[in-house]
């Protein structure tokens, strides 16, 4: 039973997407073209008649066309648009390391990151010294009051530390707020992941 509500659930949606998502908005004038919006009649598998096997007519042609990269344990559209848009986004940013003088002030702040994140023979040579004085600040901590101290500027920099801080509504009386801390700055679940 449970099955054939969902069989109808499915087909109605495959309706509503077939009636209104066919329409495509007309290209502006000396643009590339739209890209197709909605749902496309021509990826459903007639060879399968729908109250048959509904999954097998939605899904039939992408199943047949297409294979499981070996690095996925899925693969679907929205893992196509996560690699499109990835590839798309690094042509722009190597792009912009490549011409810092022509790129806007943005552009040149995010090539010269990604060029210096590139530059493994710098990274190699300059190795850890850029966190000497980070690690120097920490080795000089001495009280409570320093390490809250530091805690503090550390927040305020984006580096995670062991103990973090929110304020929120108390659950038992949304009127007023509390200050919630909890342990942070440990990814990784025990000891084995470490070693």
């Amino acid at each position: 039973m449970k099955r054939q509500r969902l069989a109808v659930l499915y087909l109605l949606i495959a309706a509503t997407l077939t009636a209104c998502g066919t329409a495509v908005p007309p290209a502006p004038a000396s643009t590339a073209p739209a890209p197709r919006l909605g749902f496309d009649s021509a990826e459903l598998d007639r060879a399968i008649r729908p109250q048959d096997d509904l999954w097998g007519f939605v899904n039939g042609k992408w199943l047949a066309s297409k294979e499981i990269p070996a690095d996925w344990s899925s693969y679907g559209t929205f893992q196509i648009i996560a690699e499109k848009t990835e590839t798309q986004l690094r042509a722009l940013i190597e792009d912009a390391a490549k011409k810092p003088s022509t790129a806007g002030r943005e552009a040149q702040k995010i090539g010269a990151l990604y060029a210096s994140f590139m530059d493994e023979a710098r990274i190699e040579a300059v190795g850890v010294r850029p966190l000497d004085p980070d690690l120097a600040a920490i080795n000089a901590l001495q009280t409570h009051a320093q390490v809250i101290a530091w805690f503090g500027t550390a927040l305020a920099a984006g580096v995670q530390v062991p103990l973090q801080l929110y304020v929120d509504a108390d659950a038992t009386d949304p009127t007023r707020n509390l200050a919630y801390f909890w342990q942070d700055g440990l990814g990784l679940p025990d000891r084995d992941y470490y070693l």
